[in-house]
């Protein structure tokens, strides 16, 4: 609706004293908030316009904090360079694309993609996309790239393994001490968030993807259990005099090379030295 301003105010928090033009508000005059007031009246059509562009591209968002929008949220922040696109913080799901051809040649599709989507816009030089767009972005770089999204889910799968055991401490500063999370509430939080997105995000990078990543996994712990092992080994025949043998273990588990008979000849020159 057209108001006048009609006064400034001085105060804080600021107001402006506004009268409206409408005869149907009979000379109705108030104070409001600036943020009340738009645009100037000679671009409410542009700026009309502007507010059902994105009304039309956020109908097809989903809900906030959907598993589907956190997905795609740690895909745009760990995979897209920020110079390309990023998601647009009050639109969740809604992409901002600043450069179309170099998001296409990143993610090895046609321009044209980017641009299908019937509700898609350009604001400020910018492509505006809507989710379906957002959703099959996310998904390709996923697809391209998985091994840093895997190593996240992991990481992530480990934080709340650990939280539902221990809970958590938020910290605070000064007098706030912060406050503390039970294990109980981590695990409801995580199995009704945290593990919907990391669900998701394996299906985005693929079956192969993800049983190449939990089959590493498999051998990394392999490796460190016989790490261990090998340690505990070497420490055992330290303490029963058997330093030799303790050191040659020592070595290729260091993954160093020793010859036996050099090691054979300094033994007994020292023992020599000894014995003389």
């Amino acid at each position: 609706m057209e108001v006048e301003v009609l006064k400034l105010g001085v105060k804080r928090p600021p107001r402006v004293f506004v009268g409206y033009v409408d005869d149907a508000f009979e000379g109705l005059k108030e104070w409001v908030p600036p943020a009340r007031l738009k645009v100037p009246w000679r671009e409410v059509s542009a700026f009309i316009d502007r507010e059902e562009r994105w009304d039309r591209v956020i109908a097809s968002c989903p809900p906030q904090d959907s598993p589907e929008e956190g997905a795609a949220s740690q895909v745009f922040d760990i995979l897209i360079d920020p110079s390309l696109a990023w998601l647009e913080y009050k639109a969740d799901g809604v992409a901002r694309v600043a450069d179309v051809a170099g998001l296409a040649a990143r993610l090895d599709i046609e321009p044209e993609i980017l641009e299908s989507d019937p509700t898609s816009f350009m604001e400020d030089g910018d492509l505006i996309a809507p989710w379906p767009v957002t959703r099959m972005l996310a998904k390709r770089a996923a697809e391209l790239e998985p091994d840093p999204i895997l190593l996240w889910v992991h990481r992530d799968e480990n934080e709340a393994r650990r939280d539902a055991i221990y809970g958590r401490h938020y910290g605070g500063r000064g007098k706030n001490g912060g406050w503390d999370v039970s294990p109980e509430i981590c695990a409801q939080v995580d199995e009704e968030h945290g593990k919907p997105v990391r669900t998701l995000l394996r299906e985005w990078c693929g079956a192969e993807a993800v049983g190449l990543r939990e089959e590493l996994e498999t051998v990394r712990k392999e490796v460190a259990r016989l790490t261990a092992l090998i340690e505990t080994a070497v420490e055992d025949l330290r303490r029963a005099n058997a330093r030799g043998e303790a050191e040659r273990l020592a070595a290729e588990l260091r993954g160093e090379s020793m010859g036996t008979q050099p090691r054979r000849t300094a033994h007994g020159t020292a023992r020599g030295l000894r014995e003389a």
